[in-house]
């Protein structure tokens, strides 16, 4: 019993762990739980039958009030039902362990624990919560194979030990064999948001660019270039003009990058060139290219007319501007509205049907359950897309050297569950997608941002000054920008990602190494299939070096040996090869002896469970020692 509940108590504690790091609990709140979760253990262990009872009670009354106090919150809210019905959980448990007196209370305890490694399952953030998940698994495992030893030896006279083994390890391990074997096995499906998520991980296919002015500017914006930008000047405009000056809007995702989608690009007569259709106050903003004509035409917020002496343009007429031969050009344009109070007025609606909703049919599960997280209880569209940019800033870190993801992985879900480290182009896609997947339309542009002071009161922008971010459709409003890097911390080290994404980009290498042994999934689950039947066919075989050749002792599971049960251990041990078998009752083994001294059986069976100590015990030792019985 006392194995069985230390493994118990193991699987309770990776079950709360695995809830914390799913954040279903608290960190914080994580150590009072494990301690306070282990003193009632081992208070219900060491307590009498009336202070047992005493517990019993005290724990009933605890839980009750728990789901008086809980039950009502548990809402359709899901960070509602996450946080209360994880706490109503830990908390439960903590108070059921006070009752651990016998194998079903321990059993009861259990299944607690299995609810908590389901709970913290159901709200994975990453794939961190695999490694509690996968120990807590192991645990439970071994402590149904312990409860299976406890019952078998409940209601037996005497229980054998020493020539025993205990089959928890074997029958652990060859679960936890089979378990990793059958994930493996699970064939993918059609939609990667239900298949099994080992069988997504691909190398990277190598086809990987280098970051630079026509990163920012093409119609393609792949989500696996990396590297630095330069100090190249592009643009100079008036310093009181808006911080952000755009190229390109990207409305198409692909899972890898993104591409424009309104066609092809149409000439505009002029000049002055009429590019937008926009109403309201406009300004004028003079702006001088610095660089060679690379057919990028930046302009701020949303432009209506473009002059210059010279050249051609074309647009989308979205937002995207083309031109040949424009030195310096000026553009009017009417100012995006930002004001928070303005926007919060707009209409809430999840059913517009745009463009701007388009995400690709194997964007993964977790992604959209994700957004509708963060946004389900925002009450204007303006809160949500706030909830949004503040998750984004609180779990992920900037840095220019993030993992490039691979040809089969899906670019903004890498980012959210795995490696939570990148630049502009991963925060903007992953705000991007995570609205989209909520029902508010958004959309990906690209362009210059913020620049340095210049002369003469105007401002220039730079290569560096590249930068990508997002901008959101709010109805009777228009677009308005939000950019979900600007307040990201740099990630450790300069470079480096946080202590959570390192931990779980380790793990993604492990399971990316896992599939790259020969065969793939199906070379691995075979190799772990056999192991689980080795161990299955081996362990049998084992018997402690120890035991060899002695004879197992009986032990009571009453109070300590006497005279009688010393007399019959001798007594067993001159049978030989018909010795007593494990959780075999003396009355058993009487009925298979041709010739047994019944009788002594019986006083050996009153020492060892009986009130009180059996008057004869001196006489049936006596005879214990002097028969002589005859093996059949």
């Amino acid at each position: 019993m006392r194995e069985l509940r230390r493994i118990a108590l193991l699987a309770g504690v990776l079950g709360q762990l695995d809830a914390a790091v799913a954040g279903v609990v608290p960190w914080a709140l994580l150590p009072a739980v494990a301690v306070l979760y282990a003193g009632a253990a081992i208070a219900a262990e060491r307590a009498g039958e009336h202070r047992a009872r005493q517990l019993g009670g005290l724990a009933t009354g605890v839980a009750l009030l728990l789901a008086v106090a809980t039950v009502p919150r548990l809402t359709a809210d899901r960070d509602a039902l996450r946080t209360n019905l994880g706490l109503l959980l830990v908390l439960i448990q903590v108070a059921h362990a006070l009752t651990w007196r016998a194998r079903r209370d321990i059993q009861i305890g259990l299944s607690i624990a299995v609810a908590l490694l389901v709970l913290g399952a159901s709200f994975a953030p990453d794939l961190l919560v695999g490694l509690p998940l996968l120990a807590g698994w192991a645990a439970v495992v071994a402590a149904l194979v312990a409860c299976v030893d406890v019952r078998l030896r409940e209601g037996t006279d005497v229980a054998v030990a020493g020539g025993r083994r205990s089959p928890v390890v074997a029958a652990t391990a060859a679960a936890l064999a089979l378990g990793l074997a059958g994930s493996l096995l699970v064939p993918a499906s059609g939609t990667p948001a239900r298949r099994n998520p080992l069988a997504g991980f691909t190398s990277v296919d190598g086809t990987i660019g280098t970051r630079g002015a026509l990163t920012y500017t093409a119609s393609r914006l792949d989500l696996r270039t990396r590297g630095t930008l330069s100090e190249q000047p592009l643009l100079e405009v008036p310093a009181d003009s808006a911080e952000l000056w755009r190229s390109q809007v990207f409305g198409f995702y692909g899972g890898l990058s993104w591409s424009s989608t309104e066609g092809p690009l149409h000439p505009v007569p002029g000049p002055p060139w009429t590019v937008g259709s926009v109403t309201g106050p406009t300004r004028s903003d003079f702006a001088v290219r610095r660089v060679a004509d690379n057919s990028a035409t930046w302009t701020p917020a949303e432009p209506v007319r473009i002059d210059s002496r010279a050249g051609t343009l074309i647009t989308d007429g979205a937002g995207t501007v083309r031109s040949s031969g424009l030195d310096s050009y000026t553009v009017s344009s009417v100012p995006q509205q930002t004001a928070a109070a303005v926007l919060r007025k707009a209409a809430w609606s999840r059913q517009e049907s745009t463009l701007w909703l388009q995400l690709p049919a194997t964007l993964p599960e977790r992604v959209r359950s994700l957004a509708d997280q963060l946004t389900s209880a925002a009450p204007t569209r303006f809160d949500a897309v706030a909830a949004v940019e503040t998750w984004l800033r609180a779990n992920a870190r900037y840095t220019l050297d993030s993992p490039v993801p691979g040809g089969g992985e899906d670019a903004v879900d890498r980012f959210l569950f795995v490696d939570r480290v990148g630049f502009c182009e991963q925060f903007a896609a992953a705000e991007t997608v995570l609205l989209r997947a909520a029902g508010i339309p958004a959309r990906l542009a690209t362009g210059l941002a913020v620049g340095v002071p210049a002369k003469n009161g105007r401002r220039l922008f730079r290569e560096k000054d590249l930068h990508a971010w997002v901008e959101v459709l709010y109805p009777g409003i228009g677009w308005s920008p939000s950019d979900p890097t600007a307040g990201v911390a740099l990630a450790a080290g300069g470079g480096g990602a946080s202590v959570r994404a390192r931990l779980n980009a380790a793990v993604d290498r492990v399971i990316r190494t896992a599939e790259s042994v020969p065969g793939g999934r199906l070379g691995l689950a075979g190799l772990l299939m056999a192991v689980a039947v080795a161990i299955a066919l081996l362990v049998p075989l084992y018997r402690p070096r120890a035991s060899r050749g002695s004879a197992p002792s009986a032990v009571p599971t009453g109070r300590a040996a006497g005279p009688a049960l010393a007399a019959f251990l001798r007594y067993d041990a001159r049978l030989g090869d018909s010795r007593r078998r494990p959780h075999e009752s003396l009355a058993e083994l009487a009925r298979r002896l041709e010739e047994a001294p019944t009788d002594a059986f019986a006083v050996v069976e009153a020492e060892c469970y009986g009130a009180s100590p059996p008057p004869d015990v001196q006489q049936a030792a006596a005879v214990l020692d002097s028969w002589a019985p005859a093996a059949t």
